[in-house]
């Protein structure tokens, strides 16, 4: 190989390696962006705003726990259906007894642990005591 096809050959790699890494730059700043969007105060200081972001982050990461949930223990679209329904018709009926007052996360597992021991099996329920462990908070 010549000089020039060298000197070519290597700036086509310079070249090639420059826009990787600036496409893997890319990437990481709006992954930070995202993060930052759903997790950190926003800069107005309104203390309600930054609640409801909070508040979304923390459902979806119980949605995808719950998501989680139904594939490990192998529930069918029937279980999951009339779990969620059933878990529902429970946090309405709180709410409607105890209005202004959250369900704190110790009544809120013994509600969910009554109300998969309705909707699944021996063998699945056996499998949730387990992953629960596995999976608590």
């Amino acid at each position: 190989m010549n000089k020039p096809s060298k000197i070519l050959a290597l700036s086509i790699i310079a070249a090639g390696t420059a826009i990787i890494i600036k496409i893997l730059i890319k990437r990481r700043r709006t992954k930070v962006n995202q993060l930052d969007k759903r997790n950190w105060p926003l800069t107005n200081g309104n203390k309600s705003e930054t609640a409801t972001i909070n508040a979304d982050t923390q459902r979806d990461t119980q949605e995808d726990t719950t998501q989680r949930m139904y594939k490990d223990l192998g529930m069918t679209s029937e279980q999951q259906k009339r779990y969620e329904t059933d878990f529902q018709a429970v946090v309405s009926g709180w709410e409607k007894d105890n209005p202004k007052v959250p369900m704190d996360d110790t009544t809120r597992t013994q509600q969910q642990q009554k109300t998969l021991n309705a909707v699944l099996d021996e063998a699945q329920y056996a499998m949730y005591r387990d992953w629960s462990i596995g999976n608590s908070n």
